[in-house]
């Protein structure tokens, strides 16, 4: 078995799935450079990545399979998973063979894996939907800190443009180091050396929005149907750090 070394990006990591689904080798393995551990006897190579081949690869699937497998294939590119290469891999080999009833072949250990964290990502998507908060900087950018399991920064971003067109804004992925920009025009990744602190300076009424906004929620709660586990599972304690709502985040 041989191993694919990527640079860590979603799109490294496609591009060594397109390489090693490509490959003659029956068993191929995907690992970040920064965590490969060679093993005796392994063979490893380093794959660039490459954006036109991960165009490639998306545009096959997509011809092949549907619409759908196209966004697990990315869903679970984004989870970061440790097996997920060599999932990706199988899937997209069951892909080619089998064309979009691939995806009914959930007994195969690569198909149902891909579904599996596939939906898991859309999950977390869905609920982030709903958690980002922004807050007003001193600049008049309005700031989103998040901090999700997966490296799901990219549609979120595509989400709130449709949602928030007409303010400039920025959603910071703050544990990967990665935030993207809407100017009113376009979407921008930022460059890490511009990115914001994790506590920065906020406008002047900022503030007195977010206490507004505290006793909103808890004016509106109802005593009697409070149900903090149904709370918890509809929005986990992981994501209450950066909630303004909640003061003790």
């Amino acid at each position: 078995m041989s191993t694919l070394l990527y640079d860590g990006t979603i799109d490294g990591l496609l591009t060594a799935v397109a390489e090693g689904a490509d490959s003659a080798d029956a068993e191929v393995d995907l690992c970040p450079s920064r965590d490969y551990q060679p093993a005796l006897f392994e063979a490893s190579c380093p794959v660039e990545a490459d954006p036109s081949r991960v165009q490639r690869l998306l545009d096959e699937v997509r011809t092949r399979g549907s619409k759908r497998t196209v966004g697990r294939v990315l869903y679970a590119a984004m989870s970061e998973r440790g097996d997920i290469g060599r999932a990706l891999v199988g899937y997209v080999r069951q892909v080619r063979r089998l064309g979009a009833k691939a995806d009914d072949f959930l007994t195969d250990a690569s198909v149902g894996r891909v579904h599996e964290v596939a939906r898991t990502v859309g999950r977390e998507l869905h609920r982030l939907k709903g958690l980002v908060r922004f807050r007003e900087l001193e600049d008049g950018t309005l700031w989103a800190p998040i901090d999700p399991e997966a490296n799901i920064v990219a549609p979120l971003a595509l989400y709130f443009k449709g949602r928030v067109p007409s303010e400039v804004w920025l959603i910071h992925d703050v544990r990967r180091r990665l935030a993207i920009r809407w100017d009113l025009n376009d979407l921008a990744w930022v460059e890490r050396d511009a990115l914001p602190p994790e506590n920065p300076d906020l406008a002047e009424n900022e503030e007195a929005y977010q206490t507004m906004w505290r006793t909103y929620f808890r004016t509106i709660g109802i005593k009697e149907r409070r149900n903090p586990r149904l709370q918890r599972q509809n929005m986990p304690v992981r994501y209450w750090k950066h909630l303004i709502e909640i003061p003790t985040a």
